[in-house]
């Protein structure tokens, strides 16, 4: 289930393990502490590539999924005369203002 801007509910095992990550980093916010997370973040993404059968460095964890759109949308680059499509029904943080310019 992907979480669009804050507003998915999480499965109750993934609520479960963010208040256990919660709690720890609270009772030590240390550096040391701290980088066992990008560490997690590392095995989380291997385990994502494998299942979707894809390479580690293909995969980006992120936040939410306007997060996700932004990071795309913000990493292309538009030349006069391009066209982009957007769907009625799309997540209003995929109509970004540079896409909005193109209509110019």
């Amino acid at each position: 289930m992907l979480n669009a801007a804050n507003l998915c509910p999480s499965p109750y095992p993934v609520q479960q393990r963010v208040f256990e990550l919660t709690r720890d980093i609270d009772a030590d916010p240390s550096s040391h502490n701290r980088k066992k997370f990008a560490d997690l973040r590392e095995v989380a993404r291997c385990a994502l590539a494998e299942y979707l059968g894809a390479r580690p460095e293909e995969i980006a964890i992120v936040r939410n999924t306007s997060e996700g759109n932004n990071m795309v949308i913000n990493g292309l680059t538009f030349e006069p005369g391009d066209e982009v499509i957007i769907w009625d029904e799309n997540h209003p943080t995929a109509t970004d203002a540079r896409l909005a310019s193109l209509e110019e």
